[in-house]
């Protein structure tokens, strides 16, 4: 990947993207056109709050990025996860596709990547943070155990629970799938 020049200074990019100057950022990147129950965006939310009280770490300290595509269709938990962010100034949120340089920005940027993912398939996003050189907390399931090595990075823990019909497409509750429940409290001390 090599280092991302698009911009002169990270003051440049957080300016860009319309982040505080000086937080340290977590990012979390994902398709909303995926499905939203395995990419998990509401359990990084979850932690984060857990991790940094309102009350203790202001926007100018500390701050979550979200980033997703505009979806094709209307997203009842995106909505209320949107809702969610709209009344803590330290969530931002960029729902819009990035070239592939302005994206590959954003992730330098940030100061740490994070997934709570239920399933991954390879982990496209948590590899491109560990080539950026940053830091990254993911759940310990699927694809990413093979190259996120606890030296390395930061594997939150998980328990199995059964897939129910409608979580994920194709499956149906009788075919007993099973996937991640990743610990919030885990993430929350990583």
């Amino acid at each position: 990947l090599g280092p991302v020049t698009q911009f002169k200074s990270q003051r440049q990019a957080r300016a860009h993207f319309g982040l505080p100057e000086q937080a340290k950022l977590f990012c979390f990147s994902f398709d909303l056109n995926s499905y939203i129950e395995r990419k998990n965006p509401q359990a990084c939310v979850e932690a984060f709050l857990l991790a940094f009280g309102q009350d203790e770490y202001s926007d100018a300290v500390v701050g979550l990025v979200i980033k997703v595509h505009t979806p094709n269709q209307p997203n009842k938990a995106w909505d209320n996860l949107k809702a969610l962010a709209e009344r803590d100034q330290r969530i931002h949120i960029i729902e819009q596709t990035l070239d592939r340089s302005d994206l590959l920005a954003l992730y330098q940027t940030c100061d740490c990547f994070i997934s709570l993912h239920r399933a991954e398939g390879f982990g496209r996003t948590l590899a491109e943070a560990m080539l950026l050189g940053k830091p990254v907390i993911a759940t310990n399931y699927s694809g990413n155990q093979f190259f996120m090595h606890p030296e390395h990075t930061l594997p939150v823990e998980y328990d199995l629970v059964p897939v129910q019909t409608g979580d994920y497409h194709f499956v149906e509750t009788s075919d007993a799938a099973m996937w991640a429940n990743p610990r919030i409290s885990h993430l929350a001390k990583r």
